[in-house]
């Protein structure tokens, strides 16, 4: 593997272990049942509350289809994660969908992550998990196609692929920020793992790169959306420390956890397009830089939003392909206070006994348009709303599914009747004896203690071009049972 990897993945390369098409199952409790991430589902499971004769009838505005990928080894101990298929094949799963379902065309690709149970399954329309302070946590990832209908379904179906950016590598370290007055109170079971981070290129310098790539070698198609992809890297295996392919592994608080961001770019097969990306990163203000004894605060989110609204409609000779929180690592200068927020880091590292405090960026992906000096969103108001699972009480950990979660949410779309600019999920730490719905959900940065386990919940942020009303109560669909889902809901494989 080189130091900058550049993976293209069209779909006819993927292995063919998962390409057999699954049966169009129609009991109702498929879509909400624990899965072995895979083992024994089949790609392309429907949800039961799929109904063809609602189809013309209500299409939802925005919905979604989950892949998993086939487990082809189980796990030998419990301090190991299964292994699974590489990433390009829940790829093939994906455009077989899209050819199964030409009513649908994907707005947006999503790579996802579940934590294991410790029996190695996933519930895949669970909103919440435990990561274990010292104990192993065991991760799997997956793939979301963001769908909407088409107006036509006879026009072209989508065919999908995507290639992988890596940031380049050199055998340097770089400290993680650990102190020595911080490895000197640090307890002894800790201290095995020096706080040393491999130096890697900038995110500035990964993007670069890309661009140079997509020059030399244009896509074969137009590009659908890029994300900001997380990876754990690996030290224990240097030649390939950085597996973009890879499903799963393992995090112990025990150890310390580096990880390193790529770019992954989703394309629509076809002719090419030579397409360049760019990025645009906004950041949060700092409210208390240069006091020297306080943690950092950062303003509102929705600042953070408003600021990027004040970019968008000034930028000329761009589109828009994905809109993205990222959290990178933050800190106060011991010497004079200041704030920094490490937006262009590679990646971050967390080690056992010291604490993580990240700002939570506002990442921009687009296409740059060197031929065009219109500005396509001088006029548009960029909002968000975030939607948040339900609570099932005051207080606790008990939270409703993400299918519920994404009827309220259509159900939401259809009154405010407003295009979808982009979608997101987005994790925020909890917790159990919280009031409310547990979310401090314009808060634009994250503290991580060490020494307790941390509870999470994802959420889902939509992106709109303008502003939107909150319907009234009525308008709020029952989630207290699964009685009258639409057909839109959870489609595992």
């Amino acid at each position: 593997m080189s130091s900058m990897e550049m993976q293209d993945h069209p779909s006819e390369r993927a292995s063919d272990s998962t390409s057999e098409k699954g049966d169009h199952s129609q009991n109702p409790e498929n879509a909400r049942k624990s899965v072995n991430a895979g083992r024994n589902s089949q790609p392309g499971i429907d949800n039961s509350a799929f109904n063809f004769e609602e189809l013309h009838l209500s299409p939802p505005p925005l919905t979604f289809v989950d892949f998993m990928p086939l487990c082809v080894e189980p796990a030998v101990s419990n301090e190991e994660a299964p292994k699974f298929a590489e990433f390009s094949t829940v790829m093939v799963q994906a455009n077989q969908w899209l050819k199964d379902n030409p009513s649908f065309a994907a707005m947006k690709c999503e790579t996802f992550t579940k934590k294991m149970e410790n029996n190695n399954t996933v519930d895949i329309d669970r909103m919440t998990y435990l990561q274990s302070t010292y104990g192993c946590n065991k991760f799997v990832r997956g793939l979301r196609l963001w769908l909407m209908p088409k107006p036509d379904p006879r026009v072209h179906v989508q065919e999908l692929a995507y290639i992988t950016a890596l940031p380049n590598s050199s055998d340097a370290v770089a400290n993680s920020g650990a102190s020595d007055l911080h490895a000197m109170f640090m307890p002894a079971k800790f201290q095995q793992n020096s706080a040393s981070m491999p130096n890697f290129c900038g995110y500035s310098d990964t993007m670069a790169k890309l661009g140079k790539f997509l020059k030399k070698k244009p896509l074969p198609g137009s590009i659908l959306n890029v994300e900001n992809l997380k990876l754990k890297y690996d030290d224990t295996h240097p030649n390939v420390s950085l597996d973009s392919e890879a499903m799963s592994w393992v995090e112990t608080g025990k150890s310390n956890r580096t990880f390193i961001n790529a770019v992954r770019v989703y394309y629509v097969i076809g002719k090419p397009a030579f397409e360049d990306v760019g990025y645009y990163d906004e950041l949060p203000i700092s409210l208390n830089n240069f006091e020297m004894m306080s943690r950092p605060r950062f303003c509102p989110f929705t600042t953070v939003v408003e600021r990027a609204r004040k970019w968008l409609r000034q930028k000329k000779g761009i589109r828009v392909v994905n809109i993205q929180s990222v959290d990178v690592p933050c800190e106060k200068s011991s010497l004079t206070g200041e704030i920094v927020v490490k937006s262009n880091n590679a990646g971050y590292i967390e080690s056992p006994g010291k604490d993580s405090h990240f700002a939570r960026i506002l990442r921009i992906f687009y296409i740059n348009d060197l031929k065009s000096d219109v500005c396509l969103y001088e006029s548009v108001k960029l909002t968000t709303r975030l939607f948040i699972p339900l609570r099932y009480k005051d207080t606790g950990k008990t939270f409703e599914t993400f299918s519920k979660t994404m009827q309220r949410i259509v159900k939401w779309l259809q009154y405010n009747n407003l295009p979808v600019l982009g979608v997101e999920i987005v994790r925020y730490p909890f917790t159990p004896s919280s009031y409310g719905n547990g979310v401090n959900y314009d808060r634009s940065d994250m503290f991580l203690h060490s020494d307790s386990g941390k509870y999470f919940v994802d959420t889902v942020r939509l992106y709109f071009p303008g502003d939107f009303k909150e319907p009234p109560v009525e308008v709020e669909p029952d989630v207290s049972s699964a009685e009258g889902w639409g057909w839109w809901a959870c489609v595992v494989s």
